[in-house]
């Protein structure tokens, strides 16, 4: 059952980035972000994430942030 937040504590909006370029890990899911996301969404927040796997993955994200 999700918590609800704390009073005078509002929901808050996270987005959470896992940058893989250039690594030699798999991309593939990361428990340690998985883990946190948990946790924030079961205390009320609204969780996303994207994964940068390559230069064109982040500069989506670079170009959908100055817009």
């Amino acid at each position: 059952m999700p918590h609800r937040p704390l009073p005078g504590i509002h929901e808050l909006r996270i987005f959470l980035v896992y940058p893989v370029i250039n690594s030699q890990q798999d991309v593939g899911y990361n428990y340690g972000l998985g883990y946190i996301a948990a946790v924030l969404k079961s205390a009320g927040h609204d969780v996303d994430y994207l994964v940068i796997k390559d230069k064109k993955d982040a500069l989506a994200l670079y170009l959908s942030l100055i817009h």
